[in-house]
């Protein structure tokens, strides 16, 4: 089967950003599995994150909806806190 991972696997720290501010960071994503992975499609992110421009796999990523089994590819998040505190997703 398809096994993906993420190189920031399983945090990653945006640091102390300012409430409105906006900072995108690139995750690489390796399909280490035996197969391909298909149907990959975004999800998951709420709250503070969303991929960069509003759509799978973020502005400048270049994931599709099928990641060869040792390939990888690139996801892009982006971190628009709009209250202060610490926030997860």
């Amino acid at each position: 089967p398809a096994l993906l991972s993420i190189n920031e696997n399983p945090l990653y720290d945006y640091g102390n950003q300012a409430t409105g501010s906006v900072t995108n960071y690139t995750f690489i994503v390796t399909n280490t599995g035996g197969a391909p992975a298909y149907k990959v499609a975004g999800s998951g992110l709420g709250g503070a994150f969303s991929f960069a421009g509003g759509a799978y796999p973020g502005a400048g990523g270049t994931c599709g909806t099928t990641i060869a089994n040792g390939a990888s590819c690139n996801i892009v998040v982006t971190f628009s806190p709009g209250t202060t505190g610490a926030h997860t997703d």
